[in-house]
């Protein structure tokens, strides 16, 4: 270093003579790791200390000087490079403010860096200085951990209407995008792999192997599966659960899709014995079988008796199925199943004998009861005592009184009397409805002779 000096009016230029040294080492430095979360959905970076699989995550390392400043601009060969736990995830250099940076999973367009793996990590740094910055390194390890990304699923099936048992496909979409603040707004990683179950209702349809799909609407990746040939035989809530890996969590249940099962096929109802059967007495019972078989038919058949006629005389005969009238026809089995029947059982009502109406009297209806009986005993006696001579005065007094306590009881019951007759006999009309689960109702009619 030299001096010059230019000079006046009174003085002239001059040099100094003699050249002082002076060193400019590079200030010391330390190294400041740091981690964020960079949100791709509305650009906003979070500090955090863990994050799901697929999320864009910054590693930072600031150099900052003895001084407090953190201002040079590195070059390659003061780059900053970054390990986890010992293993090198590259060299990257400072920018303008110092500090160097490595966004995983930075772009999800498909040239990104690779995301980190699922687990724990330990981050440290190593600077190797520069003309301003002496070197340093980040020894103690920063820890961070990786979760596995959450799931959703939705399930879409090729129609929504179908005949029973025609073959349809299930669809489902298995999505990455979270809801989580702290998420990059979804998994820019691998995308899932694994399974999809589907389930109509509880019932389980089988499960197909997941293909990864085009990215979903928000630039995120996801995956898809279709199972094909699935043919139901009723109307049903289908719902679709993805089975999770390594990277991401199972999904929940998707919100159920309604397909509708229609019945396109045909069927007849035929009752054995030429649709007549016979009880052969009043208090007999009497049994046909009514047939039920499909054309391309599958579904639940009820069979219910709707009506007997006449049902205005004594004792109408009671018909059901009791509990064979519940029919399931399966077209599309192996073999078909699309014939069934079942058990009409008619009852009918035997005469009854002769009965006694009681009495309404107040009272303890026992009394009067004991009263009637007695009163009976007493006609009895004096009926049987009038063809007899009369052996005084005292058998007289007796009966006198046996008629004053009975009075009327005598002649007639005044609570009254009659038969039950039982089922009128003759010809009865059963008319037996079959009710399909979403289909058209047909019926037939058995005629039931009762002799």
């Amino acid at each position: 270093m030299i001096a010059h000096y230019a000079g006046d009016g009174t003085f002239g230029a001059s040099n100094s003579t003699s050249p002082i040294t002076v060193t400019v080492n590079p200030e010391a430095s330390s190294t400041n790791l740091s981690t964020q979360i960079f949100n791709f959905n509305n650009g906003a970076t979070v500090a955090g200390s863990s994050a799901y699989y697929g999320d864009s995550i910054i590693i930072r390392a600031d150099i900052v000087g003895a001084s407090g400043q953190e201002s040079s601009t590195g070059s390659v060969a003061s780059a900053v490079t970054l390990f986890d736990a010992g293993k090198s995830l590259g060299s990257f250099p400072r920018n303008t403010e110092g500090y160097a940076e490595d966004q995983t999973a930075s772009n999800v367009t498909g040239a990104f860096t690779p995301p980190l793996a699922v687990g724990s990590h330990s981050f440290t740094a190593s600077f190797g200085g520069d003309s301003s910055y002496g070197s340093s390194s980040a020894t103690t390890a920063l820890a961070f951990t990786v979760l596995q990304a959450p799931t959703t699923t939705v399930v879409t099936p090729s129609l929504t209407t179908v005949a029973a048992n025609a073959p349809i496909s299930l669809s489902a979409f298995v999505d990455t995008q979270s809801i989580n603040a702290l998420s990059s707004g979804g998994s820019s990683g691998a995308a899932p792999t694994g399974s999809v179950t589907f389930f109509a209702g509880t019932t389980n349809l089988g499960s197909a192997t997941v293909s990864t799909a085009p990215l979903d609407a928000a630039g995120f990746v996801a995956a898809q599966a279709t199972l094909t040939n699935v043919k139901l035989t009723a109307t049903s809530a289908i719902t679709a659960v993805y089975s999770g890996d390594t990277n991401y969590t199972a999904s929940p249940a998707s919100p159920p899709v309604t397909v509708t099962v229609s019945s396109t096929g045909t069927f007849t109802v035929t009752p054995a014995n030429g649709g007549v059967i016979t009880a052969s007495a009043p208090g007999q019972s009497a049994t046909d079988a009514i047939a039920v078989n499909g054309t391309s038919f599958s579904g639940t058949i009820t069979l219910t008796v709707s009506g007997v006629s006449p049902n205005n005389l004594s004792d109408t005969p009671a018909c059901s199925f009791g509990t064979t009238g519940t029919i399931t026809l399966n077209a599309g089995a192996t073999p078909p199943a699309e014939s069934g029947s079942g058990t009409l059982t008619c009852t009918t009502t035997a005469a009854g004998s002769v009965f006694i109406k009681p009495l309404d009297r107040p009272g303890n209806p026992s009394v009067f009861a004991t009263l009637e009986v007695g009163a009976a005993v007493a006609c009895i006696f004096l009926l049987a005592a009038a063809g007899q001579k009369r052996r005084g005065m005292v058998l007289l007094g007796m009966a006198l009184i046996a008629v004053v306590v009975v009075g009327a009881s005598c002649g007639s019951s005044s609570g009254g009397g009659g038969t039950n007759p039982g089922t009128t006999v003759g010809a009865y009309a059963v008319t037996v409805t079959a009710t399909p689960a979403g289909g058209t109702a047909q019926q037939t009619t058995v005629t039931l002779n009762v002799n």
